[in-house]
């Protein structure tokens, strides 16, 4: 038997980064007054400064034990909200649920992220393509304008760095970059109608606060920004129209219609509910039907937090759902726990998978924030200030840190683990007794010095991994980062890596030393290989500089494609190997960016895609000339070096 599942969904709103970092509280209170009355499943936001809007009970949060808990469900017998339906149906009072009826509910997670680089590590494990975003900006700041990002710590907000040089429209559109990376590959059709939706999944709401003071006319402000998206591929998941919020305003209570007579009427918030409402309406999860024993499955959920135990294994998750729920089909479990995952129930991430969203918010935020100085204990402070512009993680410092988890029971060994697992800190280990933990989202930008290192004659060409929709998305580089880390572990290397926010620095190979260096700029990621010592280039063969060569090519293919893989988020991930065009460097065409000639800052470059076997020819210029990439055929041996 089916039961109407009530429309679930998971509301999310996106802050961009520095246009709104911090939304003011009026401002905040405005945008959640929209679901008010609307039931909450549970609401379970991060907030950067350490404190969360729901605090969790007194637990333990070992989520590994060596004796699996006796769960007391009792699967012969219905949940009461599908009790309540069967008999009704009984009396002959059933019906089809319908949104638009006045007795239907939405049940709604409001998620709240921060927008700082910060926090970009944690931030794909609760995307989802089960969501509505509304991405937030801060009209009363201009477009154009560098964006100044800060963090908050405690009352205190901390600047933070902008190495790119991003300006605050920029930030915005890389959001939206990022939200939609998780857009599926195929097109999402409404099974009801047949026909396809108006707009790409997951939707984009653009939502400007401080309509009240902005920084120039609000209708000239949403003109800039739709001329920047006009044509891009990510301008199908964005509603129209934009909105506008006045933060000196109220809202009318959707219950009773009432005002809010403390302040004026805010006509932006009640035009943004009610679209909102119109846009879901059309999502294709609305009054989804799901199985009833999968309301089991939510039992045994409830059952294993009620034990403390906030992770579990995919692998014992199955046997309860097996045991417990009857689910023994393997397509019927994989679908399910995505489902579950997806209205953010539970959080999957390969093999792991976490019971409590909140559990794994106070895990993480561990080691997000730092504290400031007077928050920090005499002979723990070096610990964080070693965090902070290395990004090493001493053990002390974990045996600090997690000093709650651990006294409850959670292994330390495990908590490393799972951070690994979810791509927060990673290992290198030279050896089987030197281990170091690295926490890249705690760094510091690139000096000059790294960012302008450039191949000698002998060493390949630079490779770049270029972005096609215009922007890195947000937290690919750290993931990179974090495999380049245990890469160059497996590999051999000795020397540990140099770390930075936008750069890494690793030392690989044991006899021929190599250099190797990325550098993260906004729409694409440069790869450097330099032979260490110049005078072995003579006598190096070939063959064995090509062998190093592709090594990190294929390292950083392969890196990529499972990242797109086991990352929901990055589904859509679509980029291409390149190296300059040398014809547009030579034509002296003028930047549109920087109005120079030639310009040579990397975000503005013409790139040609390396692919085996061809000859690469740029399009954009007419020349007879034969120029040459030197170096490229380290990269690919079998492709020559002339385009």
């Amino acid at each position: 038997m089916l039961i109407d599942l009530s429309a679930v969904l998971k509301l999310r709103k996106v802050h961009s980064l520095n246009l709104n970092v911090y939304l003011p509280r009026t401002s905040f209170h405005s945008v959640s007054a929209i679901w008010r009355t609307v039931q909450s499943r549970k609401n379970v936001a991060f907030d950067p400064s350490g404190n969360t809007s729901k605090e969790p009970a007194a637990f333990d949060p070992s989520g590994t034990t060596s004796k699996e808990p006796t769960l007391a469900i009792d699967a012969t017998s219905p949940p009461e909200d599908f009790t309540d339906q069967y008999w009704n149906y009984l009396r002959g009072r059933h019906v089809e649920s319908d949104i638009e009826k006045d007795d239907s509910v939405v049940s709604v997670d409001l998620w709240d992220f921060a927008g700082q680089h910060l926090y970009y590590a944690s931030h794909p494990i609760f995307f989802s393509s089960r969501a509505v975003y509304l991405l937030v900006c801060n009209l009363s700041k201009p477009l154009n304008a560098t964006a100044q990002p800060c963090a908050r710590q405690g009352i205190h907000d901390v600047f933070l760095e902008n190495p790119n040089g991003e300006t605050n429209l920029e930030n915005l559109l890389s959001w939206l970059v990022t939200v939609h990376s998780i857009t599926q590959t195929r097109e999402e059709t409404v099974e009801s109608t047949d026909k396809k939706l108006p707009y790409l999944r997951p939707p984009v709401f653009i939502v400007g606060t401080h309509a009240d003071k902005p920084f120039e006319d609000a209708a000239v402000m949403k003109s800039q920004i739709e001329r920047r998206i006009s044509g891009k591929e990510y301008v199908r998941q964005v509603i129209r129209p934009f909105f506008s919020i006045d933060n000196t305003r109220g809202h009318s209570q959707p219950s009773t219609g009432q005002e809010n007579t403390d302040m004026p009427r805010n006509d932006g918030i009640e035009a943004l509910r009610n679209k909102i409402m119109e846009v879901l309406k059309q999502e294709p999860y609305m009054g989804e039907k799901i199985p009833i024993k999968w309301l089991n499955f939510e039992r045994v959920i409830e059952a294993l937090v009620a034990e403390r135990i906030y992770h579990i294994n995919l692998e014992q998750l199955q046997r309860y759902a097996r045991e417990e729920c009857f689910i023994v089909d393997e397509y019927e479990f994989t679908t399910m726990v995505n489902f579950y995952h997806d209205i953010g129930l539970i959080i999957k991430h390969c093999s792991t998978v976490v019971l409590k969203a909140q559990w794994l918010i106070d895990l993480f935020k561990q080691l997000i924030t730092i504290p400031p100085f007077h928050k920090t204990d005499p002979v723990n402070s070096k610990y964080w200030l070693e965090v902070e512009k290395t990004g090493v993680l001493s053990m002390e410092l974990v045996d600090h840190v997690f000093n709650k988890f651990i006294q409850q029971g959670l292994i330390k060994k495990d908590i490393l683990d799972m951070m690994e697992r979810f791509g927060l800190i990673a290992k290198f280990s030279p050896s089987p007794t030197d281990v170091k933990y690295f926490v890249p989202a705690q760094l510091k930008s690139s000096p000059e010095s790294l960012c302008d290192v450039a191949p000698s004659y002998h060493d390949p060409c630079p490779m770049y991994v270029h972005f096609l929709v215009g922007f890195v998305p947000h937290g690919l580089f750290l993931q990179l980062v974090s495999r380049a880390i245990s890469w160059c572990s497996e590999t051999g290397a000795k020397q540990s890596p140099k770390l930075y926010l936008n750069g890494a620095w690793f030392v690989i190979g044991r006899q021929v030393i190599h250099n190797l260096i990325l550098i993260c700029k906004k729409s694409c990621i440069k790869i450097v290989l330099k032979l260490r010592n110049q005078d072995e280039a003579i006598s190096l063969s070939t063959s064995v500089d090509a062998e190093v060569a592709r090594s990190v090519r294929l390292f950083v293919e392969d890196t990529l494609q499972d990242l797109s893989k086991e990352l929901p988020y990055l589904n859509g991930l679509r980029y291409k190997l390149c190296v300059t065009c040398p014809y547009c460097l030579q034509e002296g065409h003028e930047c549109a960016n920087h109005s120079q000639p030639s310009c040579s800052h990397e975000d503005c470059l013409h790139f040609l895609e390396m692919k085996p076997g061809e000859r690469l020819i740029c399009e954009e210029t007419f020349s007879d000339e034969v120029l040459t990439v030197r170096g490229l055929e380290k990269w690919f041996p079998q492709i020559t070096s002339q385009v």
